[in-house]
C-alpha cells in the first residue's frame, strides 16, 4: 500500500534556551517537516521577563502567504512572560492571519524562560530543580504540591497537626463540602494515596458540618487547608466520624 506524504508524516520540534552575557538570553525553537523549515528567535531580558525581540524565520513554507507572519512576531515585543501569556500570543497571532504553528511553537519555547529565572545563580542541579518547582507551584500537574522537601518543613513547622473547618448551612447549600471533597481527593491520588491522608466529616448542630483534615494532609493539601481556612485542633474523637477521603482501615493507622 502506497501512503502520500500526509499519511506518513514527521514533524520535528526543538527547542533551546542560551543565557548571553548581556543579562538577555536567546531563546530558539525549529520546526521541520516535509513543508516546513522555521526557526523562530527570541530575545529576553532576564531580570524582568520582558521580551526585547521576536522574529521568525520561514526557510521553507506551504505557501509564500506563510511569510507574511513574520511582521507580527514585533507585537509580542515589551510583553513580560507570565500571566497571560496564551491570551497575549493568540492576540499576536491569532486569526486567519495568525499561524496556528508559530502559536504552538511560542507556547513551548517561552515558557523555558521562567525556567531560568526561577533557577538564577543556581548550580546544583537537584536544588535548581526545587527552586523551579517551588516558584512554578500550582501552575500544571506536575507542580500541584511544594517540593518534598518543603512538604517536610510545612508539615514540621504545623506539627503536623489535625484540622477542622466548620462549615455552616448556608456552606453546604452553596456547594462548598462538596467543592473541598473533590479538591482533596484530586491532592489524594496526585500524592499516590497516603496511608495516613485522609478527610472525614461529621454532622455539626443546626444542620453544620464539621471537616477533619489528618495530620499527614498539611503534606500533600496544605494549599487547600490554607484557602479554606481550616485551623489546627486536637485529634477528633471517631465516635461519629465519616471518612470522605481516604483509605478504609485510616481508622486502624490512626489508633496504632
Amino acid at each position: 500500500m502506497q501512503l502520500n506524504t500526509m499519511e506518513d508524516f514527521q514533524r520535528d520540534i526543538s527547542y533551546r534556551l542560551l543565557k548571553q552575557p548581556d543579562g538577555t538570553a536567546l531563546l530558539t525553537a525549529t520546526m521541520k517537516d516535509r513543508f516546513h523549515d522555521v526557526l523562530l528567535e527570541v530575545r529576553v531580558e532576564v531580570a524582568t521577563m520582558k521580551i526585547i525581540s521576536a522574529e521568525a524565520d520561514f526557510r521553507r513554507s506551504p505557501t509564500p502567504d506563510c511569510r507574511n507572519v513574520s511582521a507580527k512576531m514585533a507585537g509580542l515585543n515589551g510583553f513580560v512572560i507570565g500571566r497571560g501569556l496564551q491570551r497575549k500570543v493568540s492576540e499576536v497571532l491569532g486569526g486567519s492571519a495568525g499561524c496556528g504553528n508559530m502559536r504552538n511553537l511560542l507556547l513551548g519555547l517561552l515558557p523555558l524562560a521562567l525556567n531560568l529565572g526561577a533557577a538564577a545563580g543556581i548550580t546544583d542541579e537537584a536544588e535548581m530543580l526545587d527552586a523551579i518547582h517551588e516558584k512554578l507551584v500550582g501552575s500544571c500537574a506536575g507542580y500541584v504540591a511544594p517540593p518534598r522537601k518543603n512538604w517536610q518543613a510545612m508539615g514540621e513547622s504545623m506539627n503536623m497537626q489535625w484540622h477542622h473547618l466548620l462549615l455552616g448551612p448556608g456552606d453546604i447549600s452553596a456547594g462548598k463540602a462538596t467543592a473541598i471533597q473533590d479538591a482533596f481527593t484530586a491532592l489524594f491520588r496526585s500524592a499516590g494515596g497516603p496511608r495516613t491522608m485522609a478527610l472525614f466529616r461529621k454532622d455539626a448542630q443546626d444542620g453544620g458540618l464539621d471537616l477533619y483534615f489528618t495530620p499527614e494532609s498539611t503534606l500533600h493539601a496544605w494549599r487547600l487547608i490554607e484557602e479554606c481556612k481550616a485551623t489546627p485542633c486536637a485529634p477528633p474523637s471517631l465516635a461519629g466520624l465519616e471518612l470522605l477521603v481516604g483509605h478504609n482501615e485510616i481508622t486502624y493507622y490512626l489508633t496504632t
